[in-house]
C-alpha cells in the first residue's frame, strides 16, 4: 500500500514538473534574445516584433506598459513558431481552413490573395464611385498629354489578379459571373478618352496563353515569367502600335523560358509564407534565357534623383550602348514588374527600372534625369487605384 502511494506521489510530483518547466521555459526564452525566435516575424509576418518595453516611470509609458508588455511577451515567448505552425496544420488538413485572413483555399494547392475585409472586389460587388473613376481618368491623362507632348509613349498597365486568370482554382462559393468589377468597369470608363490606347489589360492574352501552360504560381500571389512575358508582349505590341519610332518585341517560344521556381513561387510562396506552416525557404536561381536579343550586362545604379523618396526595391539600369535599338525605357512597378524585367532588358537600348508607385511630379524628375521615350506604370489590379494617382 504503502508503495503503492509512493508511487503516485512521484507521478504527480512528475507531472508538477512538467507542467511548471511548459509554462516556464517558454517565458524564460522570452527574456533571452538569442533563444527567442522573432527571426520568423521579420521573414515571414513582415514586421519588427515587439521590443521590450519602456520602463522609464513617465505617466504615459506606464498607461501603455500592460499592453506594450504583452506585445512583447506574445512576439517572444518560447516555441511560439511551432506552436502556431502546428495550429495552422490542424486547420488546413482537418478543417480545410485558412489560418490566415487574406489567404484564400483555392482549388489543390492554389492560393489566393484577398486583403479586402470581405469577398466583395472577388464577386465584383465593390463598384468605384464616380468620383473615383473620374480622378484616375484625369490622373492618366494628364501623364499622357505632358509625355506626349515630350514625343514620349506612355502606356498604363494594369497586371491581372491571380483570381482574373483562374477564376476556375476558386473555392466554389467565388467562382461565377457575379459582376463587373472594379477593372471592367475603369476600362468601360475610359473608352472614349485620349489616354484609352494607353491602358493595357492583358486579361485576354494571359487567359488565351493558359493552354500553353501555367502562368501564375500556385502558392503566391504572382505570375511566374511565362505570365511575365505575356503581359510585357501585350505592352510592347500596344507600344508598337501607338509609338512614332516602333518597338519590336521579343518573340519567344514557351521552352525558351524557365523558371525554375513553379509551380510554388519564390521561397515556397508568399502566400505560403503567409499561412505559418512552414519556415520560408531560400529562392533558388531563376533562369531566363532571351535567344537572340541578350540582355547588355549586369544592371548597374542608374544617376540619382534628388527629391525622390526611395523606391520599395532599389533602382537599377540596363544600358547597350552600341545597340542600334534607340528606344530608351523607363519603368515604374510594382511586384509583378519582376517577371517582366529581362524582357525589358532585352528590349531598350536603355532601361531604368523603378521599383514605385509614382506621383506625376516624380515622373516629370525621372524623366529629366533619363530622357525616355517610352514610360510604362505597371500596377496590380487589386492596387491599381493607387492614392498616388492625381490630376
Amino acid at each position: 500500500m504503502r508503495s503503492i502511494v509512493f508511487s503516485r506521489r512521484i507521478w504527480d510530483a512528475l507531472f508538477a514538473a512538467a507542467f511548471l518547466t511548459s509554462i516556464t521555459v517558454p517565458m524564460v526564452i522570452a527574456f533571452v534574445p538569442r533563444w527567442s525566435d522573432t527571426a520568423w516575424i521579420e521573414d515571414v509576418e513582415k514586421r519588427k516584433p515587439a521590443p521590450f518595453p519602456s520602463l522609464s516611470g513617465q505617466r504615459d509609458v506606464l498607461r501603455k506598459l500592460p499592453s506594450d508588455f504583452e506585445a512583447f511577451f506574445n512576439d517572444n515567448v518560447g516555441f511560439r513558431t511551432a506552436l502556431i505552425q502546428f495550429r495552422n496544420r490542424v486547420d488546413l488538413r482537418f478543417f480545410r481552413k485558412s489560418p490566415a485572413a487574406k489567404v484564400v483555399l483555392g482549388e489543390g494547392d492554389w492560393l489566393f490573395y484577398n486583403d479586402k475585409p470581405s469577398d466583395d472586389e472577388f464577386l465584383g460587388l465593390a463598384p468605384f464611385k464616380p468620383a473615383e473613376l473620374n480622378r484616375l481618368r484625369l490622373a492618366i491623362e494628364k501623364r499622357q498629354a505632358w509625355l506626349a507632348a515630350r514625343g514620349i509613349t506612355y502606356i498604363f498597365l494594369i497586371a491581372p489578379n491571380k483570381q482574373s486568370i483562374y477564376p476556375e482554382k476558386l473555392p466554389v462559393h467565388l467562382q461565377g459571373d457575379h459582376g463587373a468589377t472594379r477593372t471592367i468597369q475603369f476600362l468601360e470608363y475610359m473608352r472614349g478618352s485620349p489616354a484609352e490606347s494607353s491602358v493595357v489589360f492583358p486579361s485576354d492574352a494571359l487567359s488565351a496563353a493558359k493552354a500553353d501552360g501555367e502562368l501564375y504560381y500556385h502558392r503566391d500571389t504572382h505570375w511566374n515569367y511565362h505570365g511575365g512575358y505575356t503581359a510585357y508582349r501585350a505592352a510592347v505590341d500596344r507600344l508598337d502600335h501607338i509609338s512614332s519610332g516602333g518597338v519590336a518585341p521579343l518573340a519567344l517560344a514557351w521552352d525558351d523560358i524557365s523558371d525554375s521556381n513553379a509551380p510554388n513561387g519564390p521561397a515556397g510562396g508568399d502566400l505560403a509564407n503567409m499561412l505559418h506552416v512552414e519556415p520560408g525557404t531560400t529562392a533558388p536561381a531563376k533562369v531566363v534565357p532571351v535567344i537572340g536579343r541578350p540582355t547588355c550586362g549586369v544592371p548597374a545604379a542608374p544617376a540619382a534623383i534628388e527629391g525622390v523618396s526611395p523606391g520599395t526595391w532599389p533602382d537599377n539600369a540596363w544600358t547597350c550602348a552600341s545597340d542600334s535599338r534607340a528606344q530608351r525605357l523607363l519603368l515604374f512597378h510594382d511586384s509583378f514588374g519582376y517577371g517582366m524585367l529581362p524582357f525589358y532588358a532585352a528590349t531598350f537600348s536603355y532601361f531604368r527600372d523603378a521599383p514605385r508607385r509614382p506621383t506625376f511630379d516624380e515622373i516629370v524628375k525621372f524623366v529629366e534625369i533619363d530622357h525616355p521615350t517610352v514610360v510604362i506604370e505597371e500596377h496590380v489590379e487589386r492596387y491599381f487605384e493607387a492614392p498616388e494617382l492625381q490630376p
